[in-house]
C-alpha cells in the first residue's frame, strides 16, 4: 500500500473508514502534513482520542462521519 499513496511529506489526507486511526498514524509518521480521519463508530472515535491523548497535540484528527456526511469540496 505503501507505494501507492508515496509521497505524503506535506499532503493533507483524508482517510475515509479510518476506524481507530491506526494507518492515519502511520501517514502521519510517512510525512503528511495533516491527516483527518472518518469514521462513524463511537467505539473507534473514543480509541482514537485515548492514543492521541498520549502522543501529543499533532496535526491528526478523527471525525465521527460517515463517508456520506465529508463535503464534496473537501481538499484531501
Amino acid at each position: 500500500m505503501k507505494s501507492f499513496i508515496k509521497p505524503l511529506q506535506g499532503k493533507t489526507v483524508l482517510d475515509v473508514g479510518c476506524g481507530n486511526g491506526y494507518h492515519s498514524w502511520r501517514m502521519l509518521g510517512m510525512g503528511a502534513e495533516l491527516v483527518i480521519g472518518v469514521d462513524p463508530s463511537p467505539l473507534f472515535i473514543m480509541q482514537f482520542q485515548a492514543v492521541k491523548h498520549f502522543l501529543g497535540d499533532k496535526n491528526i484528527f478523527v471525525l465521527p462521519l460517515g463517508i456520506e456526511s465529508v463535503p464534496d469540496n473537501l481538499q484531501a
